[in-house]
């Protein structure tokens, strides 16, 4: 595992860096469409702990890992202390 593996867990919870600025570099910019996947299945879950600006690729659909989601719950649990 390196640090691009929980990039997008990072742009879900931190909306204080203008992600959509470096979607021009391909590994920003999978993790940047993976974190639109997961904001758009757990936009309520997410709002609950962080309040952030909706990111900008809302329209992607697609089915989230469900072996990751432990990695966001401890995500949350980590940003919400």
């Amino acid at each position: 595992m390196n640090g691009y593996d929980l990039l997008w867990l990072e742009i879900l919870v931190n909306d204080d860096i203008p992600w959509e600025d470096y979607l021009n570099i391909p590994e920003i910019n999978n993790a940047y469409q993976k974190a639109c996947i997961w904001y758009t299945n757990y936009k309520t879950m997410l709002h609950t702990v962080v309040k952030r600006k909706p990111l900008m690729n809302l329209n992607i659909m697609g089915k989230v890992d469900d072996r990751e989601y432990r990695k966001f719950v401890e995500v949350l649990n980590f940003v919400k202390s």
